[in-house]
């Protein structure tokens, strides 16, 4: 028995000094001086001191020094750059950390693509970085680690994009440059720009003309800004617009403009007040010398992810006095509501006219009330009026069909009776969709807006008749296209009439009172 053992001992310790090789299930399991190797789907690690165990037989191998074998995927930490990202810069660096014992590789994946390996990988907490070049897209990236052992890790994924193109030029519209006003707190208006990834516009106000301090500066999502925190004091101001974008790419305004602040008189100076659409004089009696009117209603009622048209009518109160050039603007200091004008600019409006203008509103936001601010900027002669109109959001119906019902055909009646107000039909023609789409509050307010304007427009129709009426011959020689030209005859003839009262004068003989 003894004999046995020591054969079979003497056998083992030649194989040792050779080499060791065991089938088991296909699976080759190999022991050459203290090394062994293994097909890692057919065993399993059964702790330090080494047992393997095969799948066939219940083969068993106990060695007796430490066995290295790891089927822990490297874990992969994103440093740079960070998620849904916009950048300018074409060499990118992406850094990552790996938490591994044995690692292998790791590569760079962009957009389910490997772009770039690395083996030279440093444990955590050491980074490692990986620097290509990238041109305007968007990108999803990720970094794929390999051990020596060949357990596979991928990181978490990120969006990246690359944006190097700069915002379009454009130009500041309102007040026009070099402009003088009492208003400390102007409307400021430009036109828009253009870029797929827009973010803002700043607004920098300076009594500097080379901008050297900045004494405001503001941020806007759309193309004027009027919500002063602190107005303006007496002077000069110089004022401009800078579009950026998410990637800091950014475009400065064509122009610097210049606003006056002039020095308001605190005694017989009237001061103006806007409330919705109408315009009021307080502090004085005197009226302001010129101004416009539109025909808007006060408040209008929309739902949450809407879209509303709203005619508005833009007249020239006046008698005597053109209008020209007139910039129009709407903006919300409620970056949740979009408000935009069908038309920007009306070149003129003669005494009494009238123009129409649709105003669009599309609302993203939850229920409340949004002020929305309409401005004309008239060039000659120089002013400016703001409007203020009111968006209620609701977010469900009070309001019942039958008596929305009578209101809208009210109005239909009062319009038919009344070609003058046709111009505002867009109110009765969303208000029965309204209707048809179960929105009876805002089916309500659109009749009650479009009777309202209705009367507004009849009275201001009434007005004029009754000017006519009064100067009937004024009003013909304004409607006349002829008119500069007999003014100008008649003013010919009264000089002709006068020279020749002076020639009959001087011919005339004097009596002579002296008696020779």
């Amino acid at each position: 028995m003894k004999l046995k053992v020591i054969l079979i001992f003497l056998v083992f310790l030649f194989f040792i000094e050779t080499s060791l090789a065991i089938q088991a299930d296909n699976s080759d399991f190999r022991f050459d001086f203290g090394y062994l190797t293994f097909n890692q789907s057919q065993s399993q690690e059964r702790g330090y001191g080494g047992y393997i165990a095969g799948t066939s037989d219940d083969l068993l191998l106990r060695l007796s020094g430490p066995l290295e074998y790891d089927i822990t995927s490297p874990n992969i930490s994103l440093v740079s750059p960070d998620n849904n990202i916009y950048s300018n810069n074409i060499p990118q660096t992406f850094i990552y950390t790996v938490i591994e014992d044995n690692p292998k590789n790791c590569s760079l994946i962009i957009n389910d693509e490997i772009n770039s390996t690395s083996t030279s990988i440093y444990k955590s907490p050491t980074q490692n970085s990986i620097i290509i070049t990238l041109y305007d897209a968007a990108y999803n990236w990720n970094i794929n680690c390999t051990d020596i052992f060949n357990n596979i890790g991928n990181s978490s994924t990120r969006t990246l994009t690359i944006d190097t193109i700069a915002p379009t030029s454009f130009n500041l519209s309102s007040p026009l440059n070099s402009t003088s006003s009492k208003d400390n707190t102007p409307s400021l208006s430009w036109l828009a720009t253009s870029d797929a990834n827009f973010e803002n516009y700043t607004i920098e106000i300076s009594n500097e003309s080379d901008f050297s301090i900045d004494n405001f500066t503001f941020k806007s999502t759309t193309t004027s800004f009027s919500n002063w925190t602190t107005p303006l004091s007496t002077g000069q101001w110089f004022w401009r617009v800078t579009a950026y974008d998410k990637a800091s790419n950014s475009n400065l305004s064509n122009q610097i403009f210049n606003y006056t602040v002039e020095e308001i008189s605190t005694a017989g100076e009237p001061t103006t007040q806007v409330i919705s659409s109408i315009t009021t004089e307080v502090g004085g009696s005197s009226k302001k010398p010129f101004t416009i009117d539109i025909i808007a209603p006060g408040d209008i009622t929309i739902y949450s992810n809407d879209t509303l048209l709203i005619p508005l009518i833009v007249t020239n109160p006046s008698n005597a006095i053109t209008l020209r050039t007139i910039l129009l603007n709407v903006s919300s200091n409620y970056t949740d509501i979009s408000p935009s004008l069908s038309i920007s600019q009306i070149p003129s409006l003669r005494p009494k006219e009238q123009r129409k203008v649709d105003l669009t509103i599309i609302t993203h936001t939850e229920p409340g009330t949004y002020g929305i601010t309409i401005t004309a900027q008239v060039v000659n002669p120089n002013f400016v009026d703001t409007f203020r109109i009111f968006a209620n959001l609701i977010e469900s119906d009070k309001a019942e069909k039958d008596p929305v019902r009578a209101k809208l055909d009210f109005a239909k009646k009062l319009f038919s009776g009344n070609p003058r107000c046709l111009d505002l039909s867009e109110f009765l023609k969303q208000a029965e969709l309204a209707i048809q789409q179960g929105k009876y509050d805002q089916a309500l307010n659109l009749a009650e807006n479009a009777i309202s304007g209705c009367e507004k427009l009849l009275a201001l129709e009434q007005e004029k008749e009754i000017i006519q009426t009064k100067f009937p011959f004024i009003e013909k020689l304004k409607q006349n296209k002829n008119t500069p030209i007999i003014i100008t005859e008649v003013f010919g003839a009264l000089i002709l009439l006068i020279i020749a009262i002076k020639y009959i004068k001087k011919k005339k003989p004097s009596k002579d009172i002296n008696k020779f």
